[in-house]
């Protein structure tokens, strides 16, 4: 879930008011998924079922296939009939465009493939890929962005510390100001826009900017005050609006506070920035349909490129028109309605299509965006195992049954809480001891029995510190140890990889000392290994939980 939080942030930026609602043309509207009682199915324009209620996610058709979500959380393409085209495979997966998608399985790498489910290419250094935007799609490499064509083939390399989609031939890039801390805080980048070439078209400059659409962007040089450039990069409208949102249909909306478009008193503008209609709602969004969506209070209602009303205030919320219809809600349900505010299909769904509403839809703890992008699951261990069994054998884990190893743990770590007797003993290493940049031993927990304690200092003891007592405390090497528990925590990357860690631990433990092990797989996953009297348990622990 860290990774595509990170990247919606960082790449997609989460909206969730009414002036940053768009619909995407390419798709279709002639089915609508919703969900009613937990299920998803698709409706008609007026309510009757074409695919029934049967699946955990659906979204909008897209060059005839939709995307849904199995019980097992699954995504596969089904056709118009609610037929699998491409079965359910996938933890992330793109809308089709332009006849190929992004998919990822399970611990594996970005593909692309065709409408068939067949791979195209396969992107094994590739972090994360946006869907495809007029031929090329974005994809990061270690920290940074560049663009592919529909072959996988990197035309321009990445090189950015942010990258969109092109859109009218020109694509938004950022970069970090010089001074600042580089992957910290994507509010110290500036913007400047590149062609397909990769060329630099409009110069770096900008705190804020929008993709062009219909041949102007709005952008802001200062905190706030936004102005309009065309594709040259030559100021239509100086900047001095508090917002300006992209255009459609010829009128942008915009507000005059100089808050980013946070407070209300919200109108439009045309493309010369005359106002259009005064700005009186206290939301706004785009027009389509020659309609636009705005709130009065807290209910909404449609108005025309006049400013007139159409459809009175009356709504919970609204979405654009699309395809002569928009969904609405009230009480808390969704219904839809006509370009006259008629009721088509009366409020009786829990959701719709996301960009409705600017829904956020979470899979398995992975948010998945409009579908419009995919991340790589790929989670490589081996330089991780390899490590952990050099520290093993440093350490004694495997040995420490014999005893004649258990001092090499007390020289190479810290004691912190040391209980004695036969009570359990927990070593914490200050600096803790990384596998990896994703995993770190956290914690190693010792069961003792048949202590013996001395009060001479002898060259064949073990020497404890006791930081409670601040007193040195010898135990006799014929004490016997019958359980250690060691603490993965999973960071990053890492995180939710428990299994694919825990097989790989697995195989090198049968490989290198033909020891069979048990996996479990629960909330407190661990592996565990008997050896002899000993019993060795590696628990797992992704750093957003806790440990028992």
């Amino acid at each position: 879930m860290f990774k595509s939080i990170v990247y919606f942030i960082f790449l997609l930026f989460i909206v969730t008011d009414c002036s940053k609602r768009t619909l995407n043309t390419d798709f279709s509207y002639d089915l609508i998924p919703v969900e009613i009682n937990g299920k998803w199915g698709y409706i008609d324009k007026i309510g009757n079922y074409v695919i029934n209620p049967q699946f955990t996610i659906a979204q909008l058709f897209k060059e005839d296939l939709a995307i849904v979500a199995n019980e097992d959380s699954l995504l596969g393409y089904i056709d118009k009939k609610g037929n699998y085209v491409i079965k359910p495979s996938f933890i992330y997966a793109t809308n089709f465009n332009d006849g190929l998608a992004f998919t990822t399985r399970s611990n594996g790498h970005i593909t692309c493939i065709d409408k068939k489910g067949k791979v195209k290419f396969t992107l094994t250094d590739v972090e994360s890929a946006s869907e495809f935007s007029e031929n090329f799609a974005v994809v990061s490499v270690a920290g940074k962005y560049g663009y592919i064509d529909n072959t996988g083939k990197y035309i321009i390399k990445p090189q950015f510390d942010y990258a969109a989609n092109f859109n009218e031939g020109l694509a938004k890039v950022g970069k970090y100001n010089k001074g600042s801390d580089s992957g910290s805080d994507f509010s110290d980048l500036i913007y400047g826009f590149i062609d397909k070439k990769g060329n630099l078209k409009i110069n770096y400059q900008f705190k804020d900017a929008d993709n062009f659409s219909e041949g102007l962007a709005t952008v802001s040089i200062l905190d706030n005050e936004y102005g309009i450039i065309n594709s040259d990069g030559k100021y239509v409208v100086y900047p001095k609006y508090g917002y300006i949102q992209q255009f459609k249909e010829g009128l942008a909306t915009f507000n005059l506070s100089q808050d980013g478009g946070v407070s209300s008193n919200k109108g439009f503008i045309d493309k010369e920035g005359k106002i259009a209609i005064n700005p009186q709602y206290d939301d706004t969004s785009n027009f389509n349909n020659s309609l636009a969506p705005i709130r009065v209070g807290n209910k909404y209602g449609y108005i025309d490129k006049k400013g007139k009303y159409v459809i009175n205030p009356q709504f919970e919320s609204a979405s654009i028109f699309f395809s002569g219809i928009a969904a609405v809600k009230i009480a808390g349900k969704i219904g839809f309605i006509n370009e006259r505010g008629e009721y088509l299909v009366n409020p009786q769904y829990n959701k719709t299509f996301s960009s409705a509403f600017n829904d956020e839809i979470f899979l398995d703890g992975r948010y998945m965006g409009n579908f419009d992008f995919v991340e790589s699951d790929y989670y490589d261990t081996s330089k991780m195992v390899k490590k952990l069994f050099n520290l093993s054998n440093k350490l004694g884990l495997f040995g420490l049954y014999k005893n004649e190893k258990l001092g090499d743990i007390i020289r190479d770590n810290v004691f912190n809480n040391l209980k004695y007797g036969s009570e359990p003993t927990q070593i914490i290493n200050d600096d803790l001891i990384p596998l990896s940049d994703e995993i770190t031993i956290t914690n190693v927990i010792m069961d003792f029995s048949g202590f013996t304690y001395l009060n001479t200092l002898k060259s064949s003891d073990f020497y404890f510190y006791n930081y409670q007592k601040n007193t040195k405390i010898n135990i006799n090497t014929n004490a016997e140890l019958f359980h250690i528990d060691v603490y993965l925590q999973l960071t990053s990357s890492a995180i939710n990889k428990e299994q694919i860690i825990s097989e790989s631990i697995q195989k090198e433990l049968k490989k290198r000392y033909d020891i069979e092990t048990i996996y479990e797989d629960s909330s407190k996953s661990f592996i565990s290994v008997g050896v002899d009297n000993l019993e060795i348990t590696f628990h797992f622990n992704s750093i957003e939980n806790t440990f028992d």
